[in-house]
């Protein structure tokens, strides 16, 4: 098509009847009508009159505009692409017509890059773009000169094609760069409070796991989740990746916790839901949970990445080296083992909560919604091959509108749900994931500017009235949630700002900072949360595993580019299967009152 479009147009500025103007907009036509029809069709589908009417039309106008900044980059670099379809051209018809060599020859752009050799092939006709692109013009000048004019424009965009690509390609700016002065030390410092839990918890009297969670007087929690497990093991390579933890430990403690891993009781291939860190029994009853069992999967997978990047940066010694790799293959081994298959509903197409042991059965409940922590362990699955694509599709995609905004309903409106896959998982602006992160961020704030309190609301610990002991149990904001938490709870949990910092780091830092100035902190960092549901803010005194883990792999992945992510992606099985988080928010979508008519028929339904 590049081709085809460059000789119309030097065709119609040259010599073709009709005038330069009118070959010169039938050239830009040809890119610009995809966009037009586009905005015709979103026009005729328009929800006119309705609350959602707002949400439309920004999402629209969004649509349309990036649509039509793709057909000028299109017009931008048609000369670059034209040439290098040319050269693609021309080497298929010398080796198969002439030389009869090579011909099963096949490269890529991203292959040749990583050779070395991508100056012989994109950027070289890229540095030829401004020079043939003036010879053009040139050469238009001499045949018909009264052409010139209409030309130029489209001339110069080529000429300073190599400019654009430049600015286009700039190197990214840091994540934490819009933080205010020193918040990145506050930061850093947080994550080194956070790191001393899981270094001094992680010991021989604890089989070199990790105790569920540890109370302000010392008393721990002597048991294990999967998740717990995931968090360790990854919090261990945030550590090195950050500084404050030397490899050689990294390395050491690392092989201990796997040939610990390698004398706990499984289930095809999962861990089960909790075991006594020192006898390492299973706890009653016997439970395979797929929603930990994909937090084990993404941590493997990530600690197996982040070990073969420590061994091929050459920071470690040649027996470092090895060490690592042998950690690596392990994780390998420990993930494939997992049977993802047999949790699968058939009839639903989406996951089964888990599976019950002593009985024998798939418990009769399912993970059904996008916007919740499971579709961590779908995606999981799917890279694994033991799922079909279609399971990531039957997860529930209803929306609500919250101030004109469509976020995706999760069941209890907390951050965990919506932020804690992204902790491995990239969502790039505008999908559907993301948008729905960002919109639950801002009806998590707005809610809690509304009660007067610090924001940040999820599962967690929290007062029980009359008892020293502390319950445990989902909050969320009323809005977006399908299950709303009964009577008037109130718990803020500084990790789910922690979660929130890859969205909004200046506003989560100083809502965290805030915390803090309100004494909510000791030894392992802010307390696990603060309970407003009866008489003023009690602090719950403890810190849990797996929100520590969260927290400080939120941290590294805003202050060391994504780190965590960059591992998880790296896995080959992750990146065959990214593609299923680039999904874009539809235009027409139910929307609250939509979706309360939708849950009756759904209750109503056999």
């Amino acid at each position: 098509m590049e081709t085809g479009l460059l000789v119309l147009l030097i065709a119609g500025w040259m010599y073709l009847p009709g005038g330069a103007a009118f070959w010169t907009l039938a050239a830009a036509a040809m890119l610009w009508l995809p966009a037009l029809w586009q905005l015709l069709f979103a026009m005729l589908r328009a929800p006119w009159g309705h609350h959602a009417f707002r949400a439309w039309l920004r999402d629209t106008a969004t649509a349309f505009l990036k649509a039509a900044v793709v057909a000028l980059l299109s017009l931008v670099f048609l000369l670059h692409q034209a040439l290098l379809s040319l050269d693609a051209i021309s080497r298929s018809i010398l080796r198969v017509f002439v030389t009869r060599k090579r011909l099963l020859e096949w490269e890529t752009a991203a292959q040749a890059e990583q050779a070395g050799r991508r100056k012989a092939t994109v950027d070289r006709y890229l540095e030829w773009t401004p020079v043939i692109a003036a010879g053009i013009g040139f050469a238009v000048w001499l045949v018909r000169p009264e052409a010139l004019p209409v030309a130029l424009p489209v001339l110069l965009s080529w000429f300073f094609s190599l400019g654009i690509s430049a600015f286009l390609n700039r190197a990214r700016r840091s994540r934490w760069s819009g933080l205010e002065e020193g918040r990145r030390e506050w930061l850093m410092e947080e994550a080194r409070r956070i790191w001393r839990y899981f270094e001094e918890w992680s010991t021989p009297e604890s089989n070199w796991l990790i105790p569920d969670n540890v109370r302000e007087d010392g008393r721990a929690a002597g048991r294990l989740s999967p998740t717990n497990l995931g968090m360790l093991l990854n919090a261990r390579a945030a550590a090195v990746a950050m500084g404050i933890c030397e490899l050689p430990e990294f390395v050491a403690a690392t092989e201990r916790t796997l040939s610990t891993m390698d004398r706990l009781e499984r289930h095809r291939g999962h861990f089960l839901n909790w075991y006594d860190t020192a006898s390492l029994q299973p706890l009653h009853p016997p439970f395979v949970s797929s929603v930990d069992s994909g937090n084990l999967a993404a941590s493997l997978w990530t600690l197996k990445q982040a070990c073969l990047r420590f061994a091929r940066e050459g920071a470690a010694a040649p027996e470092w080296a090895e060490r690592l790799a042998g950690i690596a293959r392990r994780c390998e081994d420990f993930v494939h083992a997992m049977d993802f298959q047999f949790l699968y509903n058939e009839r639903k197409k989406v996951l089964s909560v888990g599976f019950h042991i002593a009985e024998n059965r798939l418990d009769s409940s399912v993970y059904d919604l996008l916007a919740s922590e499971s579709r961590m362990a779908v995606f999981a699955a799917i890279a694994k091959g033991d799922l079909p694509q279609e399971a990531w599709f039957h997860l529930g995609r209803a929306h609500t509108l919250h101030r004109g905004e469509r976020v995706l309903l999760s069941w209890t409106g907390t951050m965990f749900e919506y932020l804690m896959p992204a902790l491995w998982m990239r969502h790039n602006r505008r999908t559907i994931l993301e948008q729905s992160m960002r919109g639950a961020i801002r009806a998590q704030r707005e809610f809690a500017r509304r009660k007067g309190v610090p924001w940040g609301i999820s599962e967690s610990a929290h007062v029980i009235p009359g008892s020293p002991e502390y319950g445990y149990a989902p909050f969320g904001v009323p809005d977006l949630a399908l299950k709303r938490s009964a009577g008037d709870s109130l718990v803020i949990a500084p990790y789910a700002s922690f979660l929130a910092l890859a969205f909004e780091p200046d506003q989560a830092a100083g809502n965290l900072k805030h915390m803090e100035e309100f004494g909510w902190t000791g030894r392992y960092g802010l307390f696990e949360a603060v309970d407003y549901s009866h008489s003023g803010a009690r602090p719950v005194r403890c810190w849990m595993a797996h929100h520590l883990g969260m927290s400080l792999l939120a941290i590294c992945n805003l202050l060391f580019d994504g780190a965590i992510q960059e591992w998880f992606h790296g896995e080959p099985a992750v990146l065959a299967t990214e593609l299923l988080l680039e999904e874009r928010l539809p235009t027409a979508v139910a929307a609250e009152s939509d979706f309360g008519e939708l849950l009756t028929a759904s209750a109503a339904a056999p």
